[in-house]
């Protein structure tokens, strides 16, 4: 797993970039959140890469995963920004680059 370091340190700069989002968004007064739900489709193959993907959605302040059933994923997000950017499948690529071989 050579790209797992790589991988961790991405994980580290959303998980920062994620909880100032939520902050900025707690303290303003009018707390301008628009909770959605999305489903994405997991580009992992295996169970362990689909679950790191549920994993490192819920560790990002902002987002939960409610479900993963069949390679669906069934997310919670805070704000609709927040399940755009998940629609973008930046994470979902990087833990399929993970099980690449």
């Amino acid at each position: 797993m050579p790209r797992l370091p790589g991988y961790w340190l991405w994980l580290l700069r959303e998980i920062i970039i994620s909880s100032l989002d939520v902050a900025k968004l707690i303290l303003k007064p009018s707390m301008p959140i628009s909770p959605t739900v999305v489903v994405l489709e997991a580009e992992a193959r295996t169970d362990v890469g689909q679950v790191i993907l549920g994993n490192s959605i819920t560790l990002s302040p902002g987002t939960v995963t409610l479900d993963l059933h069949e390679g669906k994923v069934l997310i919670h997000c805070l704000t609709i920004e927040s399940a755009r950017e998940l629609q973008k499948g930046e994470a979902n690529r990087r833990v399929a680059a993970l099980e690449a071989r």
